[in-house]
């Protein structure tokens, strides 16, 4: 993915940071190491996610949150179920359920959670999509309508 390989000390001028990634926290200048750098990558994901929402209206695309999980990053302590962490991307990949068939959405563990609200801001996600343009020389082009 391509805000995968954004560096360490990104260039942004505002990234997103947040305790849970996607839903609280505010604007920070530039990146950080550490947490606060895979924070604010989970949040330039959600992001993203509301930009293809926005600009690509044929494609279902969404956000969640993982949760805490114990994973190395999460360390042995961290109090979510590692069995749940793949049951939210298979029912919004491919359930019928009305609940997963729609797209700007933000969840956690197949529930709508409310995400950071500049997350939500065309002008923010429009930024991002430029530095990852910029980064990668790869833009994200809106769909071609259909003629009927």
């Amino acid at each position: 993915m391509l805000l995968g390989r954004l560096p360490e000390r990104a260039a942004l001028s505002q990234l997103l940071d947040s305790a849970r990634a996607g839903r609280s926290g505010g604007l920070v200048m530039h990146g950080q190491a550490g947490s606060r750098q895979d924070r604010a990558a989970g949040v330039r994901d959600v992001v993203l996610a509301f930009a293809v929402a926005r600009l690509w209206t044929g494609v279902l695309s969404n956000a969640l949150e993982p949760g805490w999980v114990p994973t190395r990053m999460g360390g042995p302590g961290a109090p979510d179920d590692m069995s749940l962490a793949p049951v939210i991307q298979a029912w919004l990949a491919v359930s019928s359920d009305p609940d997963a068939t729609v797209t700007g959405g933000y969840f956690y563990h197949q529930k709508p959670r409310t995400a950071h609200l500049a997350a939500r801001d065309p002008k923010i996600q429009d930024r991002l999509l430029r530095y990852c343009a910029a980064l990668t020389g790869v833009t994200l082009a809106r769909p071609r309508s259909r003629s009927a």
